[in-house]
């Protein structure tokens, strides 16, 4: 049943063509607890967490809202592509069955297969960080490759100035968000600083392709229809 549906996925897919860095396949998963249930669906994710790490496949990864979204959650699982992974162990564990216990902690879920940096990257981000800040977009119709673009020059920009190089992932199929970045800062206040550098933005911004720093957010809003922002630590 499961393989059956990785191959219609797989066969419905239509990626963007992206650069090879980016072409790794992710689940993504965001979820909003149920009222007063969040601690009991940390908990159940912490176990189906931990049931994967044993199962020996690649580990899925989980981060807690600290303030901007709605939801709660966000669980990135690396799986490779389509076929292996509703094959997996990994599956079994994660793919809550209709109706299970798992929903009476859930008061909202929303899963996306997205496109994302290679393996070791994500892997060695993840390890080396405590603190992240996803930003994740709906782009406008016909502004996807651009705003893909406008991601890339955002990463340049930061990296100028002293910052960090946010992932990108795309969507493939399902959930609504087109395109969304996740960076990762060792804590709360490498995260502060980042956003305070003192180095020249004018410099940096016209090096990225931007005409000015001051244009950066007004050309990014001409590409989306709306975007949502969260930061928030990472559960081990």
């Amino acid at each position: 049943m499961k393989s059956g549906v990785g191959i219609l996925l797989l066969f419905f897919a239509v990626a963007m063509d992206l650069p090879a860095q980016d072409s790794y396949l992710y689940k993504c998963t965001t979820v909003q607890a149920a009222p007063g249930q969040l601690m009991a669906l940390i908990d159940h994710l912490k176990t189906d967490l931990d049931k994967v790490r044993q199962s020996g496949e690649e580990p899925a990864y989980m981060f807690r809202h600290q303030q901007g979204d709605r939801w709660d959650l966000m669980i990135l699982a690396p799986i490779g592509n389509y076929s292996d992974y509703f094959t997996s162990q990994a599956a079994q564990i994660l793919e809550h069955p209709y109706g299970s216990d798992y929903y009476n902690y859930v008061a909202l879920q929303e899963e996306g297969f997205v496109r994302g940096p290679n393996l070791d990257l994500f892997r060695q981000t993840w390890q080396n960080n405590t603190y992240f800040h996803a930003e994740m977009f709906v782009a406008l119709p016909g502004k996807h490759e651009e705003l893909y673009r406008e991601r890339e020059m955002e990463n340049a920009y930061s990296q100028a100035r002293g910052g960090i190089y946010n992932m990108i992932f795309t969507k493939e199929n399902g959930f609504v968000w087109d395109i969304f970045t996740l960076g990762g800062y060792r804590d709360f206040k490498h995260y502060a600083e980042t956003q305070m550098s003192t180095a020249d933005k004018e410099t940096a911004a016209r090096q990225a392709g931007f005409e000015s720093a001051a244009a950066i957010g007004p050309y990014l809003r001409s590409l989306i229809n709306y975007h949502h922002d969260t930061l928030g630590a990472k559960i081990d």
